[in-house]
């Protein structure tokens, strides 16, 4: 594959702000014209870098002639260094690219350049003047990038204008290089290498100092602080430094030192976030075993939540949650790389508070204490909700305090709901009918007569535990609160026995007649009379 002889350029540089051609821009329009006009009818293409197998020269430096100048400005060649590793002189050296201008306010600019230097003295590192002419401005720094080489043979008729006439024969006897500073004055690459952040929070970064040019060592300081030595070629790492504008003074080893600023702004290290997660409610129904907070992991990335009760995990960066109480969840995700930390926070409600039923205390209903059943349960409380089982014989199931009447012994269970919550609790009560019906017997009815049951006769029935008997009316009874006295009255007479459970006061009544027919016989014998011998003989 080949290469094209000319880089592109960046063509927003080559026009002034109302879009019409600055001078530069015309200077390098006549010089493709000149290039393109000596090099017309030839084939304008370099060769594939991979076919540049020669390793005898090498480009190891490019600089202007500025003298002692600190600040140096103006039109100067530029200068060449080569080191020839063979046995032979070369007679040129040649390189196309582009020349990348950063002026001191940090404007950077593109442009095409080619150049050419020879010959090449054998076995050793020269520095030789070029057949190309550049303009400095004060403060501007010149990086040469992109660049191919190429250089002739030992024949003394491959000179300049042959490389750049027939760049299609060098191979192999050429390379590549990404790029190469020009040293011009005092000068220093100020980079910025890293934004961090400590540990508490505080954004720094670190800055690379490298001075260069000038005459060495050099001391070199930031925003007038201390000074620090440099050798040649060294470099000085700046560290802490806070995010903002700082300005680099840079001093070479002249009798009178040469002293330039540079000033760069440092930007802070990346932003990011962290998301906690929602806020969400842990109920007896709603995420009863907790629920997963925070985020999908990233990568270059640590997690820590506090507090860590109630966490599966405290170092992932979503764990579950499920804590006992309320609990506000805060999460760092802290940069391994810059140790910058962002924080975010989850607050998991707690709404699981026990619940009390109460079904309210037994009781037993019979036919004299709470004939028509009783309330039960609780005051109502609010946020709650009850219900009965079972229903029946309940005036409300729905309520807090239903009336219980029930006709068989009942065990009712209440359930007692937080509406909010879903908690509930149950309790029983159980109700006790004990109002089974009472069976008097007062006897069967009889007559007392003068021959039949003259004194009388035992009335109603063998005596029942748990009962009491009253009879009324009592004349004619030998006892009128026995099961079952005599009765003996003087006349018909009905006898109602009342028979009570002492239990209940359940009762029932049975009556009795006890008929007397013992009314007095009257006999008439006659009148007396007297048989006399002659009367009744």
């Amino acid at each position: 594959m080949s290469t094209t002889i000319f880089s592109p350029v960046r063509i927003a540089h080559l026009f002034n702000a109302t879009g019409s051609p600055s001078k530069a821009t015309m200077k390098l329009f006549f010089f493709f014209c000149l290039l393109s006009a000596s090099i017309a009818g030839k084939a304008q293409t370099l060769p594939a870098a991979s076919s540049c197998t020669s390793k005898d020269l090498e480009l190891v430096g490019a600089s202007l002639p500025v003298g002692s100048v600190c600040v140096p400005s103006g039109t100067f060649n530029l200068n060449l260094s080569i080191n020839n590793k063979t046995g032979s002189e070369r007679t040129a050296f040649a390189l196309w690219g582009t020349l990348v201008r950063t002026s001191a306010l940090g404007v950077v600019t593109e442009e095409p350049i080619v150049a050419c230097a020879g010959p090449i003295p054998k076995s050793k590192i020269s520095t030789l003047i070029s057949d190309v002419n550049i303009t400095l401005a004060p403060g501007e720094t010149l990086v040469l990038k992109d660049l191919f080489l190429a250089w002739t043979t030992s024949n003394n008729k491959e000179d300049c204008n042959f490389l750049k006439s027939n760049p299609g024969t060098i191979s192999p006897k050429c390379g590549t290089q990404p790029s190469i500073r020009v040293e011009a004055g005092l000068n220093a690459d100020v980079v910025q290498q890293a934004a961090n952040c400590s540990a508490n929070g505080i954004q720094t970064a670190t800055v690379l100092l490298s001075p260069y040019a000038g005459k060495p060592p050099y001391k070199v300081s930031v925003d007038g602080g201390t000074e620090y030595n440099v050798a040649a070629g060294g470099t000085y790492q700046f560290t802490g430094l806070s995010i903002g504008s700082h300005t680099f003074t840079i001093k070479d080893a002249n009798t009178t030192p040469c002293v330039i600023t540079r000033t760069i702004n440092l930007t802070p290290p990346g932003t990011f976030t962290v998301n906690a997660g929602g806020d969400f409610t842990i109920t007896c129904a709603d995420n009863v075993g907790g629920k997963q907070i925070g985020e999908t992991s990233a990568t270059g990335y640590t997690y820590s939540w506090s507090p860590a009760t109630g966490l599966s995990n405290a170092s992932i960066s979503n764990p579950t949650a499920n804590p006992s109480v309320t609990t506000t969840y805060t999460v760092t995700k802290t940069n391994t790389t810059t140790g910058c930390k962002a924080t975010d926070q989850v607050t998991v409600t707690v709404n699981n508070a026990p619940v009390t039923a109460a079904a309210g205390e037994d009781f037993t209903k019979t036919c004299t204490a709470f004939t028509s059943g009783k309330q039960i349960g609780e005051a109502s409380a609010q946020g709650f909700t009850y219900s009965w089982s079972p229903a029946t014989d309940i005036s409300d199931a729905t309520v807090s305090n239903p009336t219980a009447n029930p006709t068989v012994t009942t065990t009712y269970t209440v359930t007692k709901t937080n509406t909010s919550s879903g908690c509930f609790d149950t309790d029983e009560i159980t109700v006790t009918v004990n109002n089974a019906p009472v069976t008097a017997a007062a006897g069967d009815d009889f007559t007392k007569t003068c021959t039949t049951n003259p004194s009388g006769k035992q009335i109603g029935e063998a005596s029942t535990t748990g009962f009491t008997y009253a009879w009324l009316p009592t004349t004619g009874l030998s006892n009128a609160s026995v099961s079952d006295p005599t009765a003996n009255p003087s006349q018909t007479t009905t006898y109602t026995v009342t028979k009570t459970n002492t239990s209940t006061g359940c009762f029932d009544t049975d009556e009795i007649t006890v008929t007397v027919n013992n009314a007095a016989v009257t006999a008439a014998a006659g009148d007396d009379f007297t048989k006399t011998c002659i009367a009744f003989t």
